[in-house]
């Protein structure tokens, strides 16, 4: 019976944090689909750019998720000079991981013609 008390509460955390992952996962099925209608170009285009930016999106919003429990942490504390150190080093963590994916993504992008034989 303790074990069900230990989980519910982690549970009703997690839920929030889950659905936004299945939410980011679906964007690329949902631009694949409306793609898919028109010319199997366009298809393809829509389905390799979801698969170069959805590994780089998810790694990125995984590591500023490790914030959360430590701004919540904080906050229960009432340790308000912690929260704002924790809220600067989110925001510097977030742009240095804006300018590694946009890095990424684009030479991704441009090493495309290495791995794709046909136009």
């Amino acid at each position: 019976m303790a074990s069900t008390s230990i989980y519910q509460p982690l549970i009703k955390i997690a839920i929030p944090i889950i659905f936004i992952q299945v939410c980011q996962a679906s964007l690329g099925l949902f631009d694949t689909l409306i793609a898919g209608r028109y010319h199997f170009q366009h298809l393809a285009g829509v389905g390799l750019g979801s698969n170069l930016w959805t590994p780089v999106i998810t790694l990125a919003t995984g590591v500023l998720y490790a914030l959360v429990p430590k701004i919540s942490s904080s906050a229960s504390q009432r340790d308000y000079f912690q929260m704002k150190a924790l809220y600067q080093h989110g925001k510097n963590n977030a742009i240095k991981l804006m300018i590694f994916g946009f890095i990424t993504i684009h030479l991704l992008a441009l090493s495309c013609h290495w791995f794709i034989e046909g136009p």
